[in-house]
């Protein structure tokens, strides 16, 4: 079970799961009910918007900031000479 030795522990963790799924799904039939749908969507897609370009401009820094990989091999014919272990 994913890990987990103990059989009641696992039990208990996908109960916990199940519970949390079924309060949201509550809160989300509240909220569909409470704003309307439209509301919730934009809402959602402006969340999501500001998600991926967070994600983006976290990919933009990282690929700025690590130092170039370089590869020159001394034979073409070889899988990959610069790596020891790989040999």
């Amino acid at each position: 079970m994913s890990g987990i030795r103990d059989d009641r522990l696992a039990i208990w963790l996908s109960w916990s799961t199940a519970l949390t799924n079924f309060l949201f799904t509550l809160l989300g039939v509240w909220l569909v009910e409470r704003v309307g749908r439209r509301k919730l969507t934009l809402g959602s897609l402006m969340g999501t918007c500001a998600s991926l370009v967070l994600l983006a401009v976290g990919f933009l820094l990282a690929a700025l900031h690590t130092p170039p990989v370089t590869f020159h091999p001394s034979d073409p014919a070889l899988a990959n000479s610069t790596c020891v272990k790989y040999q």
